[in-house]
């Protein structure tokens, strides 16, 4: 007994097999390709086509959607490195170089500034770079002898290193 084959592309693969089954044929998977038209995980092809005639037992093979090729760049700014290359992951993107700068407004380990930008489109397996704080930079300044000069000479000397005398 022949069966029309019912048109599987753009449906989700649970729904084509439960149709399949319901209808005496079987699906097989013949491999996944990317695609921008159809959402990750339903079918993207099928042979043989929608309306041709089966026997039943037969195979419908299918190729299942990987999704979209590209991605937005999550926003990052603010969290840790373990977290973002956790999300980097789960995104398809790589983790890139990553850079560390003393940052006042941000803790240790925070994420300062990422390249490529949130909310950018690019494509999966491409690398995301960061830069890192360090947290607040200590400044350390050896101070020179002052015993013995003249004061104005050693008011020169504190404000040509940036430091500010608070009484004299």
């Amino acid at each position: 007994e022949e069966v029309v084959v019912p048109d599987l592309v753009g449906r989700d693969t649970v729904y084509a097999l439960d149709l399949l089954t319901s209808l005496g044929l079987n699906i097989k998977v013949g491999g996944f390709m990317w695609s921008e038209a159809v959402p990750k995980n339903f079918i993207a092809f099928q042979e043989p086509a929608s309306g041709s005639w089966l026997k039943r037992d037969r195979d419908v093979k299918v190729i299942i959607s990987r999704g979209s090729r590209r991605v937005r760049v999550p926003n990052l700014v603010g969290t840790k490195l373990r977290e973002a290359t956790l999300v980097l992951s789960q995104n398809g993107l790589n983790l890139g170089g990553i850079c560390r700068i003393p940052s006042s407004q941000y803790p240790r380990g925070a994420i300062i500034s990422q390249k490529p930008e949130a909310l950018q489109e690019i494509e999966r397996g491409q690398s995301v770079d960061f830069l890192i704080s360090d947290g607040f930079e200590s400044i350390a300044v050896a101070m020179p002898e002052l015993r013995e000069r003249p004061v104005g000479q050693a008011l020169k000397i504190l404000d040509g290193l940036g430091l500010v005398i608070s009484e004299v």
